[in-house]
């Protein structure tokens, strides 16, 4: 079916998710990071300054805010975690 194409598109906040664990806890936030909704891809890296990186995609920054604060940052094994956000319509053919 095709859409008209004045109607919009609803935006989406995609955010990477830089996080460094503690030692031996790298599998353990791999595993409950991919079992939240708004978490679409999780990376385990082998090299770098940060053990895993999370794509997350929400509709909003305060649901991000939400996430953020009183889900990812208390996961156990997670030392610190950096937020880089970009707003795009959520269809990567667009950007």
């Amino acid at each position: 079916m095709l859409l008209n194409s004045s109607v919009k598109r609803k935006m989406m906040l995609k955010v990477l998710v830089a996080i460094i664990t503690e030692p031996d806890k790298q599998d353990h936030v791999c595993s409950i990071l991919k079992a939240k909704r708004e978490v679409k891809t999780v990376f385990k890296i082998v090299e770098g300054p940060y053990d895993v990186i999370a794509e997350v995609q929400v509709r909003t920054i305060e649901r991000y805010r939400i996430l953020a604060v009183d889900e990812i940052g208390r996961i156990e094994g997670i030392v610190d975690y950096f937020s880089f956000l970009s707003v795009g319509p959520g269809e990567e053919d667009d950007y």
